[in-house]
């Protein structure tokens, strides 16, 4: 931008008002350029001149615009401030002596410390209830006895959990039986068993593969085993009912 930019007159020239947006500020200036154009001006030498000076106050109020968001002489909008927020009151220390009713500050409603006082003194009841429903109804007329043979006698409860099973290549007929249980169906003349969606197959009684499905897991046992099944598992064995290794 230069000093010398009449931007007065060049807002006559364009016949536009400082205030308007750069889309109307453009506008005009093409339409001012195509008068202004050889091909159409009459004025010659003097024309170039006034493009020329066209172009530099075009420009000038382009970059007045970037910098300030408005053209030369276009009102200054002001936006205003949102308010700074009010700083917290520091936390006030009660000291043993001093009331909390006669510090500043608002209050409980009374009905809220009503409802308090309902509240704990139903919880009261509950618990006093739950207590002499739980005692025995003949020593219910000396319950400090009671406590006290109950104190005197104190037990532990030890959780007790069925051993996992854990399938192994190799593995006896029998004391896989031991660790599913009896399956739900055999196939293959006995030499698949079936656990749900979980199978286990077997060859001369003995565990070769199983699937352990996520719907029935077998035990701790992996989806597969590590071991790949093979197919040279001789077929003259045969295998026995579950039903009668339970038995057997």
């Amino acid at each position: 931008m230069t000093p010398q930019t009449d931007f007065i007159a060049l807002y006559r020239e364009l016949g536009i008002d400082p205030a308007c947006s750069p889309d109307a500020f453009k506008r005009a200036y093409r339409r001012r350029v195509s008068e202004l154009h050889p091909d159409r001006s009459q004025e010659g030498a003097g024309g170039e001149e006034a493009l020329k000076s066209l172009n530099l106050g075009y420009a000038a109020a382009l970059e007045f615009f970037h910098v300030h968001g408005r053209f030369p002489g276009a009102p200054v909008v002001t936006v205003p401030r949102a308010p700074s927020p009010v700083p917290e009151a520091p936390p006030v220390e009660l000291d043993g002596d001093i009331d909390a009713r006669t510090m500043p500050g608002p209050r409980p409603p009374q009905r809220a410390r009503r409802w308090l006082s309902v509240t704990l003194a139903a919880l009261a009841v509950l618990v006093v209830g739950m207590q002499f429903a739980g005692s025995d109804p003949a020593t219910a007329d000396a319950p400090v006895r009671t406590q006290a043979r109950f104190d005197a006698r104190p037990t532990a409860t030890v959780a007790v959990t069925a051993p996992q099973a854990m399938l192994e290549i190799g593995m006896p007929a029998r004391d896989a039986l031991d660790a599913l249980g009896a399956p739900t169906d055999t196939a293959e003349d006995g030499r698949l068993w079936h656990y749900g969606p979980s199978w286990v197959r077997l060859a001369c009684r003995e565990v070769v593969d199983w699937y352990s499905s996520p719907l029935k897991p077998l035990g701790h046992a992996p989806m597969h085993p590590d071991a790949p099944a093979t197919d040279d598992t001789p077929r003259g064995c045969t295998e026995l009912d579950p039903a009668m290794l339970r038995r057997g």
